[in-house]
């Protein structure tokens, strides 16, 4: 398989990889990728927020937004929840589900802009989504970033890498109790050097488009 893999990226003038990981896989292959950002973090916040202003609905004000895709985290959802709504007195939107009701919260299909909305005006997102914990980092909004568990933790290293190369290891959560959650949902993130470092790596991703598309 290495083999086909390798002949197959050979026929790339250009390679990049998301994650720190697939960079090392790469260099393991005999070739050489650049760690850049996902394409969705190369778009301003206003840009995405023309999207969202679209959206003639709102989710209003006090949001705890619930991005939980149905695999298996770490730490359980609802015990995360119970503590947080109780703490703050927020009301949970979770943006997609099979059930109409769940958990007492407001689960709803939302369109894209209603999505991105939700993220942008949203007091905490609590989310095991990789492009949750991106919007976020986008809109500058706090969030809790919860890591999968079981057959689902090899997908971890989105998170891992984004957090790494942004300075935001500490937004995971992987110490369940309650004093740690409602600690980390108080705690305040440094945007200022967020923005710093994205914007260095966002300025790589720029000169690697320009000199491959050239």
């Amino acid at each position: 398989m290495r083999d086909d893999i390798r002949a197959c990226l050979k026929k790339f003038t250009a390679l990049s990889v998301r994650e720190k990981s697939g960079r090392e896989i790469v260099t393991d292959l005999g070739l050489s990728a650049q760690w850049l950002p996902d394409p969705t973090l190369l778009l301003e916040a206003e840009e995405w927020g023309r999207l969202a202003e679209d959206e003639p609905r709102p989710l209003g004000d006090n949001v705890l937004f619930q991005c939980e895709y149905r695999w298996t985290p770490c730490v359980r959802f609802s015990e995360i929840n119970r503590v947080l709504v109780r703490q703050f007195g927020w009301n949970t939107v979770i943006p997609f589900s099979d059930h109409p009701i769940r958990d007492a919260a407001c689960t709803r299909c939302l369109t894209p802009s209603q999505w991105v909305n939700g993220i942008r005006r949203a007091s905490l997102v609590l989310t095991n989504s990789f492009h949750g914990m991106v919007f976020s980092i986008i809109f500058r909004r706090p969030f809790i970033a919860v890591p999968l568990a079981g057959k689902y933790a090899g997908m971890n290293e989105r998170f891992l890498s984004l957090a790494e190369r942004l300075g935001l290891q500490d937004r995971l959560l992987t110490e369940p109790t309650p004093r740690r959650i409602v600690a980390l949902a108080q705690a305040p993130i440094d945007w200022d050097a967020v923005s710093r470092r994205l914007g260095l790596w966002k300025s790589e991703a720029h000169d690697f488009l320009a000199d491959a598309l050239r």
